[in-house]
């Protein structure tokens, strides 16, 4: 059956993954952290096992507007379960356990974003969808730079001309310096206000083992930062942002070569950068980042409907009041 796990009976679970499903976005620590950002969200860490194997999914349950019901979601970024079995008839037998459980726990309805560097859509069980693609740089044996396109060498010589230096901070600093030039260059973009995270969210982030936080600057003045966590063998670019005057100098550039070099000295196999906005293959983020890398992983979203009926009802409400999001599977979020 599945149990409710605490956080530290949690990670010490995940820790015991192989390192390709050690992702720090997928790990326990990072769900309760994640949840911060929103007072309405609570971190649940649900576990099925047999013998030694396990099957462990960290998510975020919400209320579902003023009812009774309540739902799943991934933390930001990436989610789903992770377990240390391969085997299908496994995955099968904790699936139906969690399906049960979901019903009993008055769960209306699930959406997650599957990791596409853990390929964990493996694990789950419900309706898994294509998205878009994702960029990442190789980093074991081979010079990151190989991969880089001639116009992403170009920008990274031209940061470089400029005076523009790449340097590492403290994590600490991801709570002093981050917030405030982030939000800006945020508000700069008229970002949506989801994007607008809170103080508690940048405290939360700050102490997580193996955050690091890379600042980009010409003299005293910051024109680009970024925060990355290290996994087991993968390092994912989190949040970032870079000001007028650094997309002048190519600043962010100039980042994430010094990401992928520290990345190789410290042995690791990747650097995960994400992809676009959207799906659209001319989208201009993911043209950026295409330049480091012509290694693609496709992103997942997969989802579940616990109960059709109520769904189905709440929908049709929200609908005739014209408050439905029909774009999304929680169409009430």
């Amino acid at each position: 059956m599945i149990s409710a796990l605490g956080l530290e009976e949690a990670q010490s679970l995940f820790q015991q993954l192989p390192p390709a499903l050690r992702l720090a976005t997928l790990s326990p620590v990072y769900v309760a952290a994640d949840a911060t950002r929103d007072s309405a969200l609570e971190p649940v860490f649900l576990c099925y096992r047999e013998e030694n194997f396990f099957w462990l999914h960290s998510t975020h349950r919400g209320r579902v507007l003023d009812t009774s019901w309540h739902d799943l979601q991934s933390a930001y970024g990436y989610g789903g379960p992770v377990a240390s079995s391969d085997d299908p008839a496994f995955t099968a037998r904790a699936w139906s356990q969690y399906r049960e459980w979901c019903r009993s726990s008055g769960i209306l309805a699930e959406f997650v974003r599957l990791h596409p560097m853990a390929g964990n859509e493996r694990f789950y069980c419900g309706t898994i969808l294509d998205d878009r693609m994702t960029v990442a740089i190789p980093l074991l044996g081979t010079d990151p730079e190989a991969a880089f396109s001639t116009r992403t060498r170009r920008g990274i010589g031209k940061a470089a001309r400029a005076g523009v230096v790449a340097e590492w901070h403290a994590a600490e600093e991801i709570r002093n310096l981050f917030p405030d030039f982030y939000l800006r260059a945020m508000e700069a973009l008229s970002a949506d206000p989801f994007f607008l995270f809170p103080a508690a969210y940048f405290e939360a982030l700050s102490k997580l083992p193996a955050v690091r936080l890379m600042v980009c600057r010409k003299g005293g003045e910051i024109l680009s930062m970024g925060i990355f966590f290290w996994g087991a063998e993968i390092i994912e670019y989190h949040l970032g942002a870079t000001s007028t005057r650094g997309k002048e100098s190519y600043s962010s550039h100039l980042m994430f070569k010094a990401a992928a070099d520290k990345g190789r000295l410290d042995g690791m196999r990747w650097l995960y950068m994400g992809g676009g906005t959207n799906g659209d293959a001319d989208n201009s983020l993911l043209y950026f980042k295409a330049g480091f890398s012509d290694s693609r992983f496709p992103f997942r979203i997969g989802y579940q409907i616990i109960d059709p009926v109520a769904y189905d009802n709440l929908r049709k409400s929200l609908m005739a009041s014209g408050r439905a999001n029909l774009k999304r599977i929680l169409f009430y979020s």
